[in-house]
Parts: C-alpha cells; structure tokens; sequence
C-alpha cells in the first residue's frame, strides 16, 4: 500500500466507521424514519458535493468486515486506479470483484463496492470508505445487508439451527417470520434458536406468550428505545404510547384481537400523531400568518386552496396501503390463497413523506411564491433529498402476508399419489413373481419377502406418526398409533384421512396437498389388494420366459423352449377336465372340479355317487371273472374297439354324461357321443397283452439311431407308464401347480434317479391358448438310454428314457385339459446341440436343391420329437426353421470329438441357436 493510501486508510480509521457528520438540515419525520429503520440511503445528501469519479482516478478503498468493526481487511484496502471504462477489480487476484464506479460520486462508490462484496458472498455486511482525488476525508457507505455485529451472530446461529429441518412446515414457517419480525428488536440475540424451535412447533394457540404478555412486552421495548430519543422527540413518543395504552384497554377484549399485530398498531397511532402535530403546526401558521399579514381574504383562500393541494397529495400517500390492501393471490394446484394485507415498511416511508411533504406546505405558507409552488415539484425534490432510496429499500422488504389453505382435494394431486401407489406395489409384487419364474427365489421366499416389505411399511409408519405426535406436543396411546399404522399398510388410514382432512391421532387438519395425498395413496394401496396377485402372476410368467428364453439344447436331447401343447385322440377335453386321484392302495377316485359326484374304481368293480360325500352309490358293477356283457349296437357302431369290453354303463358324473367300460386289460371312461376314452388304467394283477385300441398305419422310417417310427398299441396305457420305479429308476413328478387353472403356460418337470444316485429331468411346457408343445429341457447325462416296458417303443432295446418321460408328461397334460387328437404344433427353440447343427449343415451341403423339411428330419433333434409325436397318435407333416445365428464350423466345434460328427470344412458358416416349428397331424387311421 503506497504513502498517500496508508495515510487515506489511517485517516478512516481515525474517522471510525461510526463517523456520519451530516451537513444540512433533515426534516425531524425523516430523521426518525431512519433512525427507526436504520437505513443510510440519504448518507449521500449530509456528506455533501464531491466530484464524480472518472477513468485513471487514483481512489483508496478501505473495507471493514461490518459497520463496528474498526480494523481494516487488507487483502481488499489499498489505492485503486479505474481502468479506462471506469472500473476497478476490489480483492487479491483469486477472489477479484470486479465494479463499474465511473461517473459515480465517491459516496454511491463506496455503496456500490460494498453491495457487490455481498453479492459475491465475501462479506454478509461490510462498511467500505472511499477517498477520491482531492479529498480530505472519507466518503464510507455500509451494504444494504449489513447488521450490528450482536444481531448477525444470532442471525447466523439461527439459519444453521434450522437447516437440517425439513418437517413440519407450518413450525418452519413460523420459525422464519419470527426471525423476519425480530431482528431489530432486543429480544433478538436474547433468544436462543432451541428456544425459537420449541416456540415454532406449538400450535398458534400454544405457540408462547399469552396476548397480554405479547402486548406488555412491545410496550417494554418500546419505551426502552423512545428514552434514548432526542428531547425534542420524546414528547410524541409518550403521547403516542399514552394512544396505544388506550387502545389496548378498549380493545384487548375484542374477539379479533389476537389478529392485531402491536407494531401495526402503534406505527398507525403514530402517524396519527405526526398528522396532528403537522395540521396543528400548520394551522398555527395560518392563523399567525393571517393575523400578521395584511393580505386580502381573497389570497388567503387561494393560499388555503393551495395547502389543500399539498394534504391532498400527502393523503394519498398516507392511504397507499388501504387503497391497494388487502388481495388474494390463488394457488389452485396447492389448493391455497395467499392473503397480502400490507406493506409495513412501504408504508412507513410513505407517511413520513407525506409528513415532510405538508410541513413544507405550512412553513411556506406565507412565502410570497407560496402561490406559483407545485405539490408534484416539492414531492420530486423530497425523493431526491432521500426518500427515493429509503422507497428502493423498503421495496427490498417482504410484504405482509398468510397463507389460508382451502384443505380441499385436488383432483391431480390425487390421482398422481393413486398412480405412484398402485405403480410401486404393482411393480415390486410383479418382479418379485419375475424372480420367483426366473427361478431366482422360491414361492416360499417370494412370501416371507413380501410380508417383510409390508411390515417394514408397517413399522416405518408407526415410527414417522410417533415422530409427528411427540414433536407436535399430542397425547396419543401407542396402541391407537398402531392401529393408524397398520391401516397405513392396507389404505384404510390414508382414506379416512383424505375423506375426513384430518390427521388420525393429532386430529390435526391436513393441508389440501397432503389430503389429497392421502386420498391417492389409500385408494392405491387398497386397489393393489386386488391386482396384486395378478401381478405377481404376470411377472412370474415374465420370469419364466426371460428363464426358457436364455436355455438351449442339452446333451441329452432336445430342449426346445415355446408353448406346451400336444394332443392324444383317445383323450378328448372335458371342460374342466376330470381328475384322478388314488384315496387308498389300489382305490381311484374319478371326478371334475366344481361338479358333484366321482366314480370310484377299485380291484373289486367300480361305483357311482352322486355326491362325494355320499355313502351309498347311485351305481355299481362287479369285475366279473369270464363274463363279457354285450355291448349296444349304437355304441359299436360308434366305437368298434368297445367289442372286447367286459363291462359298459352309461353314467352321469357331475352333471354330464359320459359311460365307463373295462377290457381284459384295465378300466377306461370315455365319451358316449364318440366312443373316445378320456381316462383309462389298469387294475389289479390281471394284464393281458390284448391292446386297448387299435393302431394307425406306420409313418416313414428315417435313419439314425434304434428306433421306433411305428405306432405301437398300448405303449402309452401300460402300467409302465403310471409306475414309480422302471427298470433301477425311480421316477418322480410331474408335480401339478396349485394355481395350474390360472396358468396360460403350463410347464412341467419328470425326474429320474438312477441306483448310483445319477439324477436327469424332462421339462416340457404346453399352452392352452395354442395347443402348442414345447420342448423345454432335456438333461439325461449318466443314465441308461432306454427303460424296460411292456409292450417296447424299440423292439429288443425298450422304450428310449427321452421318449419314456415325454410320452408322461404328455398323459399329465391330457389330464389338465389338453387335446393332443388334432392338428397342432411342436416347437423347439435356440438349438444348440453339436450333432443337430451338423446334421443340418451335412444336408444342406451335400445337397443344394434339399428342401429344409428333408433336412431337418435327419437330425437327432427332429428325430427325437417324433418319437413321442407317434406314439401320441400324431405325424411329421412339415418341419420349417426360423432365427438363428451362423458360425464357423472349427470354431463351434473346437471342444467336440470330430470323429464322431460329419466331417465338415472348418470355415464352413453353420446355423445354430434356431427354431425348428414341427407341424404335427393325426396319423391315418387314428389313434
């Protein structure tokens, strides 16, 4: 810093930053104003004339922190040179704030650097001195934020209190006005923002001090500051304070007293005062100037029309705030109005205006030009004097305001919080049964899963109304906050409160955003109610295609991935389908779900009842050994393969006839209208090889490995196929979903477990909507190729296991339901199995012109399917491919045994995770 700044900055500092000599007269109104505001905008007039500042100006720019602080901040305090458009860069060279201050008087220099320091948060309320060429003494100007050292430590400490808080927002609220209403008075820094915090949270009604203490404490603090006044000044302060008393008395027990705010109250009254004190100053005047002057009666009444021009224009400003106080500003997406009743500070600097302005009318009264004056010229140079400033910066100030909420529904508001509760729930309900299809979770996690989110709403619930009801000062029992709770998790608690607008518990009255808020939510957790488990389905059928999707072929077969499906002639649908079911060892029961009525077949015969629970059949017949009672000529003709039944009655079961008839190999029910069975199975030791039905005629042989292209008769009705264990296996499932009639896709798994605990499944899928059969999965690695049965699929070798396991599951879909007699489609999807994909590369290649039905038939893929597809009373009439992708042949098989595969070039592009779609008709001759 050089000599001439050290020097500038000491002469400051001798100054201090209390330092305000006025110079010139102020008006008595206008010097009360500010002393009560403790606003400096008219600090410019008292310093007096100063020239402008210009570009090159050498200027010393001291900085204190605030108004009181009386040691200079370095890194800003030093000599600045206005750069040629006028300004200056105030700070070191990191946090440089740059300000225009050409053409400015150093006074509003000063102003301005100290407000641009606020604005670039440096400082919350700096004093800055300016000393421009050829002064003698500083020209200081504090930041309109600035505040007594004492008040912005309390304000500080207040704001960080309160931050972390973000509930309840009335307590919030009240929190800040009070913090807006008291700053300026004592009780300011003597309160404690634990203190503040308490008082905001009670209700208006609790919120502190009675009205009478409020009223006595005002008047306390009032009569502190009016003894520090000026003699002159005390007079109207303790006239004043003698109105306010007497309003107090007449009034305190008015039913809208608690409405009146004692600042309010006394600013009126003393503005009263001051008009009283100018009428009667000016009306003293008048009479004097009269009673001295010699002038005609004539001039005086122009010289009083005159006056009237001034009070008229000083009434006016004296009723701004009636004129445009109060209105209503609607908030309708809130459901709220916010009610403006006035501009307190707006107002004060208006009356103290007016005040000015009609003083000056009464002192000039009797000046001889009093006649030529303008009410509007005197009034622009008393805004230039000051006012103006004092208007800028009560304008900075918020109006006086409340807010009313209409605690109404707002019909968006609601339906928002409807969407997002029933989206939420929904949403999670489903990609929890997702998992459970994906085979991520079990059914039995899925629940303990669910019922932990709901209880975990539960408790969440509980603990925010206990929050709410402790820190809102209610008495509320625990047990009735538990209940609140748990009807928070089922709805009924946020639909009470949204109907009701009132909060269960407090009985607090909910504003119309958290009404309708809760009306939303209640109505969106009870909705879920309903769509939940059809959520939780769709998603778990989701999962389960995502899953089948992602599968491909294994070693042991073909693991197509579609729609199940498949059809037997000998077992047309039964709308539902009848069950089976075995009561006790060597007993089965026949029935339809939602029908009354079963047949119960047994070693022994068989019976009829009409109900379930009944005692005594309706019908019963005996096996009897070597008698073969005829059967109708009617039912023959419809059904020849009945001529060797031993025993035919037409029954009804559960309200739909349909007959049941025994062979020497076992017992069947069927349809009378077409002479078809729909169930059949065997019963007791007896079992001859004579076949149940007859055979359709033999399908085309095709090579590859041992088997059977022909349909052969009872394969699918042997006991074989019922049996737990077949040759060293042991088979278990097909197990039958409980919600099997919600499903669309049906999937089902058959196991086998070998001796040496070797274990392979079967999955195949069928869908009721398309009748479509889909190869899911097959994984028989470690167990033998075939099974014994009786009659073989492969003479000398049995029944392939592949083979064995689909033809059961195929008899377990019959009886949900399917109808594998007619034409229908067999899928296998994202074939990866190494032999299939060069079978059909071998094909293609050796011959150009083959057709992609040809090729596909000669792979183990196909040929696998048929097998089941025959013995199903079907045939292979079209096999077309879809999809895929193409690699090269060495480097799909680089991990395979290539002297056991076709051999192939090794940059030849083969197709593989492909769909073959197998069209499937019946086999001549039936089934």
């Amino acid at each position: 810093m050089g000599d001439f700044a050290a020097e500038q900055v000491r002469t400051a500092e001798a100054a201090g930053p209390r330092d305000r000599a006025p110079a010139g007269r102020q008006s008595t109104a206008l010097t009360r104003l500010q002393r009560g505001v403790g606003n400096q905008g008219t600090q410019r007039i008292l310093q007096g004339s100063a020239p402008t500042l210009k570009a090159g100006d050498d200027i010393v720019v001291v900085v204190y922190a605030n108004p009181t602080d009386t040691a200079p901040q370095p890194r800003f305090s030093r000599t600045y040179r206005l750069d040629a458009s006028g300004a200056i860069a105030v700070g070191g060279s990191r946090d440089a704030v740059p300000v225009d201050v050409h053409g400015l008087s150093p006074q509003d220099a000063a102003q301005r650097i100290a407000d641009r320091l606020v604005e670039a948060e440096l400082f919350r309320g700096p004093r800055v001195c300016v000393t421009g060429p050829g002064m003698t003494a500083p020209a200081c100007a504090d930041a309109k934020t600035a505040m007594r050292p004492d008040t912005s430590i309390a304000y500080d400490n207040f704001v960080a209190y309160i931050r972390p808080f973000t509930q309840p927002a009335d307590a919030i609220q009240r929190y800040h006005q009070w913090i807006e209403d008291h700053r300026d008075t004592p009780e300011f820094t003597r309160t404690t923002p634990a203190e503040l915090w308490a008082q905001s949270q009670r209700p208006a009604e609790q919120a502190g001090e009675s009205e009478a203490q409020r009223w006595s404490r005002f008047m306390k603090d009032r009569l502190a500051l009016d003894a520090k006044l000026p003699a002159p000044e005390r007079a109207p302060a303790a006239q004043t304070m003698r109105r306010f008393q007497d309003w107090y008395d007449k009034h305190h027990r008015d039913p809208d007293f608690a409405k009146a705010d004692p600042a309010t109250v006394y600013a009126d009254i003393a503005i009263a005062v001051i008009k009283g004190e100018v009428e009667a100053a000016v009306m003293q005047k008048v009479a004097a100037n009269a009673r001295a002057a010699a002038d005609s009666p004539e001039v005086w009444r122009a010289r009083g029309a005159k006056f009237d021009e001034f009070f008229a224009l000083g009434r006016k400003l004296w009723g701004y705030s009636a004129r445009r106080f109060p209105y209503s500003i609607p908030i309708d997406s809130e459901g709220k109005d916010i009610l403006v009743t006035g501009d307190p500070a707006l107002q004060a600097v208006l009356d103290a205006l007016a005040a000015d302005l009609t003083r000056w009318a009464g002192e000039h009264l009797a000046d001889p030009d009093f006649l030529r004056s303008s009410a509007e010229r005197v009034l622009t140079d008393l805004l230039h004097d000051g006012y103006a400033d004092l208007i800028a910066l009560a304008r900075t100030r918020p109006e006086q305001h409340e807010t009313i909420d209409r605690h109404e529904i707002l019909a968006r508001t609601a339906l928002a919080a409807f969407g997002e509760s029933v989206g939420t729930v929904l949403l999670t309900v489903a990609l929890v049964g997702a998992f459970v299809g994906a085979n991520i979770i079990t059914g039995g996690t899925a629940t303990v899963l669910l019922l932990g989110l709901g209880a975990y709403g539960g408790v969440r619930s509980y603990l925010d109304r206990r929050e709410e009801i402790e820190n809102s000062g209610y008495n509320v029992s625990v047990p009735e906050s538990m209940l609140d709770s748990v009807g928070d998790v089922v709805g009924a608690s946020q639909l009470i409160e949204g109907l009701t607008g009132q909060r269960l518990g407090t009985g607090r009255p909910l504003s119309s955003v958290e009404r309708s808020n809760q009306l939303g939510a209640g109505a969106g957790n009870v909705a879920t109610i309903f769509l939940g488990s059809r959520a939780y389905r769709a998603g778990e059928a989701l999962g389960q295609r995502v899953r089948l999707n992602r599968r491909a072929l294994g070693p042991g077969g073909p693991e197509p991935d579609a729609g199940s499906g498949g059809t037997n002639r000998n077992l047309p649908v039964l709308d539902p389908a009848p069950r089976v079911r075995t009561v006790a060892p060597g007993v089965i029961e026949v029935y339809q779900l939602g029908r009354p009525g079963l047949v119960r077949i047994t070693e022994h015969g068989w019976e009829v009842f009409a109900r379930a629970g009944d005692s005594r059949p309706i019908l019963a017949e005996r096996w009897v050994e070597g008698q073969h009672p005829p059967v109708s000529p009617e039912l023959l003709k419809q059904a020849p393969v009945l001529a060797d039944v031993r025993a035919v009655a037409k029954v009804s079961l559960g309200g739909r006839l349909f007959g049941v008839g025994v062979t020497a190999e076992g017992w069947f029910v069927y349809s009378p209208g077409t002479g078809t069975p729909v169930l059949s199975g065997r019963f007791g030791p007896r079992v001859s090889r004579t076949p149940l039905l007859s055979a359709p005629t033999p399908t085309t042989t095709l090579t590859g490995r041992p088997r059977s292209t022909v349909f052969v008769p009872g394969l699918t009705s042997s006991p074989d196929f019922a049996a737990d264990t077949i040759g060293e296996l042991r088979i278990t499932g097909p197990r039958i979903p409980s919600d099997v009639d919600d499903l669309a896709d049906v999937e089902l798994r058959i196991t086998a477990i070998g001796s040496d605990g070797a274990r392979g499944s079967v999955v195949r899928r069928w869908n009721r909507a398309t009748n479509t059969f889909t190869y899911v999965e097959a994984d028989l690695t470690g167990l033998p190729k075939f099974v014994p049965t009786t009659p073989e699929l492969v003479p000398g070798e049995g029944t392939p296991l592949e083979a064995y396991l689909t033809l059961r599951l195929m008899n377990a879909f019959m009886r949900l339901g399917a109808d594998f007699s007619g034409a229908r489609e067999v899928r296998l999807e994202n074939i990866t199995n190494v032999p299939a994909v060069a079978q059909l590369a071998e094909a293609l290649m050796k011959d150009k012109n083959v057709s992609m039905d040809v090729a596909l038939r000669q792979t183990k893929t196909v040929q696998y399917a048929e097998n089941a597809i025959i013995q199903s009373g079907g045939r292979i009439t079209n096999a077309r491919i879809e999809g895929g992708e193409l690699i090269r042949w060495d480097v799909f098989a680089k991990n395979e045994n290539l002297s056991r595969l076709p051999q192939l070039p090794p940059d030849l592009l083969v197709r593989w995770k492909y769909r073959v779609i197998l069209t499937v008709e019946p086999a001549a001759g039936g089934r």
